[in-house]
């Protein structure tokens, strides 16, 4: 599918979902609940390092056998965390 730039423009332009019925979008300054997203972040990132900790003392200490799993889910606790917007007030 080959878009011509005039119609690549007018795609980019539109919000990225239709809103629901009887609200106006607002594109300069959508509101969000960054609060409640940095609560919910700042939890869960705490259990999921307590249980990290927990894991990698009872492999080390403990069991004393590392295995190629226990690289990987360091590699994979790495991730990006998204604040909460609504698709319908974002624009690209």
């Amino acid at each position: 599918m080959s878009l011509t730039p005039s119609e690549l423009n007018i795609l980019l332009g539109e919000p990225a979902l239709v809103p629901p019925a009887g609200f106006t979008p607002d594109y300069d300054d959508p509101p969000n609940r960054n609060g409640l997203a940095w609560f919910v972040t700042t939890f869960c990132m705490l259990f999921a390092t307590t249980l990290v900790v927990v894991r990698l003392y009872a492999k080390f200490r403990i069991l004393k056998a590392v295995h190629t799993e226990e690289f990987l889910m360091l590699c994979a606790y790495v991730r990006e965390v998204s604040l909460l917007y609504c698709t319908w007030d974002l624009v690209y």
